[in-house]
């Protein structure tokens, strides 16, 4: 993949699934209070971690398929 100077800017972002100690509330998969980190050479990024990071994304998207409304995994 040949990337270009019109290639838009590339972030890297955490998903957050954590819970509230205090009270033990559930909060959905969300991303977290961050505003992410810039990739300067995404070309390189996705030739080292391309595969791993499809590996994960399949891997959320199946969990989200898994997980009902309230938070509880299947």
């Amino acid at each position: 993949m040949e990337w270009s100077t019109e290639t838009p800017q590339v972030w890297l972002h955490f998903m957050c699934d954590n819970r509230n100690r205090r009270d033990d509330i559930s909060q959905p998969l969300h991303l977290s209070n961050h505003p992410g980190y810039r990739i300067k050479q995404p070309q390189e990024f996705f030739d080292k971690y391309g595969d791993y990071s499809l590996s994960v994304l399949r891997m959320v998207k199946q969990m989200l398929k898994t997980v009902r409304g309230d938070g509880v995994v299947k």
